[in-house]
């Protein structure tokens, strides 16, 4: 199977998190962050679809300009219909 996915110029949340350190992340942006990772897993459990292998790395961060990103997950799914 070959996946396809459109270019995230933000990177992984875990290539972005070192960066960040040691100072962090700032608070708004974490939550943001957060709901986006929370609306992505409920939107993949909706459609039956299990994430395998959810880790910093399988997160890519779209770059909205201003210092705003927009997490969107990718790496292992599993289809749980039979």
């Amino acid at each position: 199977m070959l996946v396809v996915t459109r270019f995230m110029a933000g990177g992984d949340l875990e290539n972005y998190l070192i960066k960040q350190a040691p100072n962090g992340i700032i608070g708004t942006q974490l939550r943001e962050l957060t709901i986006d990772i929370i609306n992505g897993l409920q939107y993949l459990h909706t459609h039956d679809i299990i994430h395998r292998d959810l880790k910093p790395s399988n997160i890519f961060l779209e770059d909205l300009g201003e210092g705003k990103l927009r997490a969107r997950i990718g790496g292992n799914l599993f289809h749980t219909s039979s």
